[in-house]
């Protein structure tokens, strides 16, 4: 482990969530809590859905090969509707606070180029959790590497 998770344990909301790296889709490795099981991914449309059980956390991951300029700004463009913010040279995100019948849910949508591919994803979770949550989600997208350049 590297950088923000390099112990493998991270305070979140004044509690120890410790992660580990999973591969996703496109070889793309991704830190993500180890309360996300395995068996929790769910492969559907070339997209890969992580929670656990009774959890409010969710990350939904997806690989384009967009590979020329305008197919990124294109897509892009469609994905986020309007401008995103910037977490870093390739990565991007856009928030949102939706409210549903029983709670308000919040949404980082992202965008992170590597090795001219790009993984679009979303996070989502209880708006209350929103504020601990954000940053480490921004840590890693930022922590996110190909799988044939670093081992598990």
């Amino acid at each position: 482990m590297k950088g923000f998770f390099k112990d493998g344990v991270v305070m979140v909301g004044g509690k120890k969530v410790a992660f580990v790296q999973k591969e996703v889709r496109g070889g793309y490795l991704m830190y993500m809590p180890e309360f996300f099981a395995e068996d929790a991914a769910i492969v559907t449309n070339y997209s890969y859905f992580y929670s656990a059980d009774k959890s409010p956390l969710s990350i939904a991951v997806k690989f384009s090969a967009a590979t020329a300029l305008a197919d990124k700004s294109k897509l892009l463009e469609s994905y986020f509707k309007e401008a995103p913010e910037s977490a870093g040279e390739s990565v991007h995100y856009r928030e949102t606070v939706t409210q549903s019948q029983y709670m308000s849910v919040y949404c980082l949508r992202f965008s992170v180029e590597k090795d001219g591919g790009m993984l679009l994803g979303c996070f989502n979770c209880s708006a209350a959790y929103k504020d601990d949550w954000k940053p480490v989600v921004l840590e890693i997208l930022k922590d996110i590497s190909p799988a044939d350049k670093q081992a598990l």
